[in-house]
């Protein structure tokens, strides 16, 4: 969701990534309406895991979501 739409808000002025710790393939119903409700299509979007990610360089990380800021044992 927030993928779709700091895309749809940015334009192209951000490369836009979104990915989560324990993702699940793909996107809920639920958001997709959601989103398409303030006129954003996450339709084709998919729940992507941050090992995706590894090694690239990002000016900017914006985290969100349960268990933020709580450290894993």
């Amino acid at each position: 969701m927030a993928e779709g739409l700091l895309r749809q808000l940015g334009g192209s002025t951000f490369e836009v990534h979104s990915a989560g710790s324990k993702p699940n393939g793909y996107v809920s119903e639920l958001a997709i309406d959601a989103m398409r409700g303030i006129g954003v299509d996450i339709s084709a979007h998919r729940s992507k895991s941050v090992s995706e990610f590894e090694g690239q360089h990002f000016d900017i990380v914006i985290a969100s979501g349960s268990g933020m800021g709580q450290a894993e044992s």
